[in-house]
């Protein structure tokens, strides 16, 4: 059974980023297609006619998801064919990276591995490669971070990646320039103990004078 005319005019869209493009992953998808039979079918024909190269970054799935939830119970293919949440519109335009919709619902290991990024942002806010931006919420700001550290292409153009990477880089700053005060302080505190130590020794020898 061929594919309805929607399905091949979402295929012939413009590809977002042509160099992530995965023929075989599409044919797997496609075959997929036209395994289902009624509203399975229907389903995942709503999820595949997100235009080819249009980025997924909602925390729920645009096409498919009953009260814009943040989970893919339904979706026919969330483990079907792409295993750990990717969505098949995500698959489909090329754009390989995981769901928000999924990785919001794991907060935690998210916040460890933007606490393991930070002294990678911070190398590249010093860098200059990143300029003040306003910061956001702390959840997205810390995936923001990952994403940013990991490379991920559509995040770069992210506002709220920018304010979070500036905000960590402005904190590392104060905390270099305190530590540069603490080093002149202890510097200036040898001083005075070798001032002291000398003028010990000049009293004693004016004591064994006297």
């Amino acid at each position: 059974m061929p594919p309805p005319s929607k399905f091949i005019m979402v295929h012939n869209l413009p590809v977002q980023h042509p160099h992530l493009l995965n023929p075989a992953a599409e044919a797997e998808t496609l075959d997929s297609y036209t395994s289902f039979i009624g509203s399975k079918k229907s389903k995942l024909l709503a999820i595949l006619t997100h235009p080819r190269g249009e980025i997924v970054d909602k925390n729920f799935c645009q096409r498919f998801a009953t009260g814009k939830s943040t989970a893919f119970v339904d979706c026919v293919v969330n483990l079907k064919i792409y295993p750990a949440g990717y969505c098949t519109a995500c698959a489909w335009a090329t754009d390989h990276y995981k769901c928000h919709a999924s990785a919001v619902s794991v907060d935690c290991p998210i916040f460890n591995r933007a606490q393991d990024a930070y002294n990678t942002a911070i190398a590249d806010t010093k860098a200059g490669s990143i300029g003040p931006r306003p910061l956001g919420n702390s959840l997205m700001c810390a995936v923001a971070l990952e994403r940013e550290v990991l490379g991920d292409p559509l995040v770069s153009k992210s506002v709220l990646q920018r304010g979070i990477i500036v905000e960590f880089a402005r904190f590392q700053a104060l905390i270099d320039e305190k530590d540069a005060e603490i080093a002149e302080l202890k510097e200036t505190k040898e001083l005075y103990e070798a001032e002291i130590s000398r003028l010990k020794v000049l009293y004693h020898q004016a004591l064994t004078r006297a």
